[in-house]
């Protein structure tokens, strides 16, 4: 038997047929069981305090080791914060209860608050509220969810830990963008989350008040309360006090679902496993998890009830499986849980040799998350001496976490698979859905497979059919897991099992079962899982099931593992990773026809070379799919070398799977249909390059031979004749993302793609147009003594040693000249430079840590390079013109070389930069800030002229230089002046809020904004000057603008949707109010006209315009509306236009071209003209 069932003195039986007593032969009962996670812990660490309780790898080299009374103490911190924090009185803004580095706070020089008494930082009214805290009884308050924002590693670890004291928590990743944020706030009602201080940026529009600060493990933490919506009905009940925490499902199976947990459902899991997998204090276990997976609670706790170390690595580790490799071999991991396709991303050689070789440490591989490997596979992964004990773990998040457990025995693997190899198997007669009869290719295809197993503690396992009844031995049905103590809340809380239960499809489960949408089979007593119920696709009026597919490829006896996905909800595709890299997609396509009917075939077959994996260690489809793309391209250039007659009877065979077609034979009526018409003329294309009118209609109405003869007429015509009477068909994976447009509006169709007229072809390179290819080798910067150049940003244009330019007064149509795809959210605003020659580029970072350099004019990627990390800050020009500096996530600022994209050298910080740098003219000084609270200032060789610890928040936004004053503003409210050459404080105020605005300055002195409503001027020497206040946060920069006539102009955006253009004595000149809010700079330039001006603004829902703001100019009240005009100006929105993005990064024209980054992951470059 290769299957071992457990020891019934510590697991439940599987309930395979009926109701058994979930508590027969269990030794776990509710009154010897912990009530609490945080009470599991708390016990160990008081056994074993100087044990490892974590050790955290930060990258290859560096690790991080706390013990379990480190871990306590934090914790136990943390906890009693949250317990006062409790009744903080919401009108009060911010509550001190832990205070940081005294030492470093008395360093530095005084603070002038100028506020009024209310915004204080700390008031006579608090310090009361402080006192009187101590005296509240905090144990009868209610529990509810706190959400915990910050890093993985320890610091997340003690948060989690020191919240579930009274508490239930949602871990939220840092990678979550703010719209995902706030979507996250609003199903689960959170009214606070822990924040660390470097993301707090990523919630401050949902703050309400900050509650307290505290640091965990020397981390600046804020507790913040947010406007949420009212508590469900579940969230006020007593129920919720037994939650332990909020955790979502993977999305692997649609939008992901929010699962309330509680203490008694997941600690049962717990105490199995622990004594399943006999752990010690003397184990190593390794998290895969992120702790946004649920199985990642299993690793914890498995560690910390029995007092024995757990190994974590940053996310950046997790992607790299050779490095984690590493990692888990250096710390001699003894217990594993993973996802099969992490577990094969390692490798499987070096899984036999090492990981899972003779002489491993580890003792306990669980693979659960997915479907097991095949037997016949995983003997190929174990040395032939390995003592590792291997188990496939099943279970749902809405039963978090595990329900069932299997043993494979090593041993008895070799002889089992080797006698018996698995047969390729007919999939005839296979149930569209699951259905009540008999599977015929179960004899074959389950002898290669794995139970499910045994239930674990207080859980029951069931496979019905669709009318709520048990299968019999032999039939398959949906999986159904539950029981009383296992009963997990959905989404808000509100969802009630029995009346969801009685609305399923006449099924009569109990009302503790929850159905877990997987198909099972039931055979000779044991659960197999075969696959998903939801992954079907109905044509013609028959279903196909995705699961069928993928089982019948897994049983090829040289294939390892198949995914199959669907395409736009579409086509079916199905990656394939062999065994053997001699083995072809016509390997895969043969074997597939003669198991499958025509009608359940595949669109398309891809052999994959590796499977990539999602951050929860599952296979991630969206990376298969740009494989596909990328084997499509090179299947094109293949096939650009065969003879149409050839290609043309190679594409019907494969696409239909017909080995002899006759000229007489019709395309439906040979197996084809709509998809796969499409799929036909659209590979026929791209073998031509271009596309042939009425092609789809004459393939699915008449013959092989006159489908054949149209493409051939063409084909002759193309090979003699002008190749202008065709129509252009563009490369398929580049058509949508580089376009080039010249005299025609640009419009989006319903799937946001650009439709244009006269458009120029595009070449099979990124961004490029064909009639600029011979630019790329005279594209250098320009090295004279006299350099002429023109700097153009989201602080507005620099002219050293050219001309200002002034735009006309007319009105504008707008094209689209090309567009950049960086992969990912492009918040970065892009700086566009152009030399006395001409040659212009532009520059942008993006969140996938490219960096890349285009040609302004043309998007043709001049350079591009993978930084180390996230790109969010904007790029400067040196003094010299020869480089560009950019700040990053890793902590680094780089300095690159123009003309070739080299990295001539980098600057180390403490934390991310965020901040933007700039660069002083006279010395050619590079000054930036970092999350590390610190502002730098290093020459144009890198090397530090000095730094300077300027408060205790982090620096977001970017300085500006005046003279010799270098201005700065950080998180903490706190605004100064620094001196350029010594690094001196020379003053410093007070703003009581973040300030994530960028300063400027102007003529009186510098601009800048807190995120509470307010802008503000204070003179070079630290006046206030004056003070604006609107009507929602502001995250925006200033820009300031000069007129011909001398009056400067100030634009500032607003999250109230407003952008307020004001003067130089902070007076309202106009207003433009949009229909969302604008976290962007808007961009103001001059017109010839010095009375008027026009601004580029850019909402975050993706709509951007131009607008033109005429100075003195007379209204009439009858005909214009309010909102665009003032005393002293009228506005008019002369162009409108809206991405399928999110727009954060400002806008920069220059020369009738407009320049946008979106979170659609493209920069655009627009054409604005007559």
């Amino acid at each position: 038997m290769i299957y071992t069932s457990m020891d019934s003195s510590c697991m439940g039986e599987v309930v395979w047929f009926g109701e058994l007593d979930v508590n027969s032969g269990i030794t776990i009962t509710n009154s010897t069981m912990a009530r609490n996670l945080c009470t599991i812990f708390h016990t160990e660490a008081a056994k074993h305090p100087d044990n490892l309780a974590i050790v955290y790898c930060e990258d290859i080299h560096c690790q991080r080791k706390i013990t379990y009374s480190e871990l306590q103490r934090e914790a136990t911190e943390i906890a009693k914060v949250l317990s006062l924090s409790k009744t903080c009185d919401a009108h009060f803004s911010v509550l001190k209860t832990v205070a940081g580095d005294k030492k470093q706070q008395e360093q530095h020089c005084h603070i002038i608050d100028e506020e009024s008494m209310p915004e204080s930082l700390f008031t006579e009214k608090q310090s009361i509220v402080c006192e009187n805290l101590k005296s509240k009884n905090v144990d009868n308050m209610t529990s509810t969810v706190i959400g915990i924002l910050c890093s993985p590693g320890p610091t997340a670890i003690a948060c989690i830990l020191g919240v579930l004291a009274n508490n239930a928590y949602l871990y939220i990743t840092p990678e979550y963008s703010r719209g995902e944020l706030a979507s996250i706030v609003k199903r689960i009602y959170m009214k606070s989350v822990l924040v660390e201080e470097k993301y707090l940026e990523n919630v401050a529009e949902m703050v309400d008040v900050v509650l307290c600060s505290l640091y965990v493990f020397g981390t600046h933490f804020k507790l913040v309360s947010l406007h949420s919506e009212k508590e469900s009905e579940f969230q006020r009940s007593n129920e919720m006090k037994d939650v332990a925490y909020v955790i979502p499902t993977s999305g692997s199976t649609g939008i992901p679902k929010y699962v309330y947990v509680p203490h008694l459902c997941i600690i049962p899991n717990i105490i199995d496993l622990v004594k399943l997998f006999e752990v010690g204090q003397e184990d190593c276990i390794f998290c895969a998890a992120p702790l946004t997976f649920d199985p990642s609670v299993v690793d914890l706790f498995l560690a910390f009830k029995a007092g024995a170390r757990l190994v974590m690595v940053s996310p950046y580790l997790l992607k790299i499986p050779v490095l984690l490799l590493d990692i888990v071999l250096q710390n001699r991991v003894t217990i594993l849980q993973a996802t099969p396709t992490l577990l094969l991303s390692f490798g499987k050689e070096r899984l036999k040799e090492s990981f899972l070789g003779n002489n491993s440490s580890l003792k306990v591989l669980a693979l659960g998350g997915e479907m097991f490997p095949k037997l016949s596979h995983l003997k190929q992964l174990v040395g032939e001496m390995c003592q590792t004990r291997i188990f496939n773990l099943y279970g749902i998040t809405e039963v978090s976490c595990w329900a069932t457990v299997a043993e494979v025995i090593i041993s008895e693997l070799v002889t089992d698979t080797e006698d018996s190899p698995p047969k390729t198997v007919s999939g005839e007669g296979m149930s569209d859905g699951f259905s009540e009869r008999k599977v015929p290719l179960l004899g074959h295809s389950l002898k290669d497979m794995t139970p499910i197993g045994n239930s674990l503690s207080f859980t029951k396992v069931k496979v019905l059919s669709k009318s709520g009844e048990d299968v019999r031995d032999g039939e398959e049905g949906e999986i159904y897991i539950g029981g009383p103590e296992r009963m997990c809340r959905v989404d808000d809380g509100t969802v009630n099992l029995d009346a969801r239960f009685s609305a399923t499809e006449n099924r009569q489960a109990p009302s503790f079962f929850r159905p877990s949408g997987d198909r099972g089979v039931l055979k000779g007593g044991k659960i197999y899982f075969i696959g998903r119920l939801d992954c079907q696709v109905k044509r013609n009026g028959r279903k196909i099931s995705l699961s069928e597919i993928t089982r019948v490829c897994r049983n090829f006896n040289y294939v390892e593992t198949c995914h199959v996905a669907l395409h736009n909800e579409k086509q079916i595709i199905a990656f394939v990773y062999p065994h053997y890299e001699y083995v072809t997609e016509e390997d895969v396509w043969k074997d597939l026809r003669n198991n499958l009917s025509h009608w359940k075939l595949p669109d398309d077959v891809i052999i994959v070379k590796e499977l990539p994996f999602n951050k929860h260690g599952k296979v991630d489809i969206q990376k298969l799919m740009t494989a596909r793309q990328v084997s499509s391209v090179n299947r094109s250039d293949k096939y650009k070398l065969q003879s149409l007659d050839k290609f043309y009877r190679d594409l019907w065979k494969r696409i239909l799977g017909c080995n002899n077609a006759s000229p007489h034979d019709n395309f439906v009526k040979s197996g084809g249909n709509s998809l796969k018409a499409i799929q036909f003329t659209e590979e026929l294309e791209n073998f031509l390059g271009y596309s042939i009118p009425n092609l789809l209609d004459v393939l699915l109405s008449e013959t092989l031979l006159k489908t054949y003869q149209l493409a051939k007429k063409y084909y002759s015509r193309n090979s003699f004749e002008n190749v202008d009477i065709f129509h252009p068909k563009p490369s398929k994976i580049f058509k949508s993302e580089n376009i080039r447009m010249l005299d025609s509006h640009f419009q989006t169709n319903a799937h946001g793609d650009y439709h244009t007229q006269n458009i120029i072809p595009s070449s099979y390179s990124e961004g490029i147009c064909q009639e600029y290819d011979s630019l790329n080798k005279e594209e250098a910067p320009v090295k004279d003594g006299n350099l002429k150049l023109t700097v153009v940003s989201r602080r507005g244009i620099l002219n050293k040693g050219t001309s200002p330019i002034h735009y006309k007064s007319i009105p504008y149509k707008i094209g689209l000249l090309w567009k950049y795809n960086l992969k990912k959210c492009i918040d970065s605003s892009p700086m566009i430079i152009e030399y006395g020659n001409g040659t212009s580029f532009a520059f942008v970072g993006s969140h996938s840590h490219k960096f890349a350099c285009i040609n302004a004019v043309t998007g043709t990627e001049h350079w591009c390079l993978q930084l180390g990390g996230r790109i969010e800050s904007s790029p400067i020009i040196s003094k010299n013109g020869a480089h560009v500096y950019i700040g990053c996530y890793d902590g680094l600022l780089y300095c690159i070389c123009i003309e070739s994209g080299q990295i001539i050298w980098k600057f180390t910080t403490g934390a991310e930069i965020k901040s933007s740098p700039i660069v002083d003219d006279e010395m050619g000084f590079v000054i930036f800030g970092s999350h590390d609270k610190i502002l730098y200032c290093v020459t144009a060789d890198g090397e530090l002229t000095w730094k300077v610890s300027f408060s205790n928040g982090s620096i977001f936004s970017s300085p500006c230089i005046s003279g010799n004053t270098v201005f700065v503003a950080s998180l903490d409210g706190i605004v100064g002046g620094i001196d350029k050459n010594t690094g001196k404080i020379i003053w410093r105020r007070s703003v009581n809020k973040p300030v994530f605005s960028s300063l400027a300055s102007y003529s009186r002195g510098i601009i800048f904004a807190n995120v509470c409503k307010k802008i503000f001027s204070y003179s070079f020497s630290g006046s206030r000057l004056w003070k604006f206040e609107t009507k929602g946060n502001v995250f925006s920069s200033p820009f300031v603008l000069q007129l011909e006539n001398g009056m400067e102009v100030i634009g500032i955006g607003s999250h109230d949707n407003c952008v307020y253009f004001l003067n130089s004595y902070g007076e309202k000149i106009v207003e433009y109010n949009g229909l969302s809010p604008i976290y962007a700079s808007p961009y103001l330039y001059c017109l010839n006209d010095q009375n008027a001006f026009r601004a580029v603004i850019c909402e975050t829902s993706g709509r951007f315009c131009i607008v033109h703001v005429m100075l003195n100019a007379k209204v009439d009240p009858e005909k214009s509306d309010s909102s665009t005009r003032s005393s002293n100006a009228v506005i008019e929105t002369i162009l409108e236009r809206k991405l399928n993005g999110e727009l954060f990064a400002s806008p920069v024209f220059f020369k009738n071209r407009l320049y946008i980054g979106s979170r659609d992951d493209f920069l655009y470059g627009f054409y604005l003209h007559s």
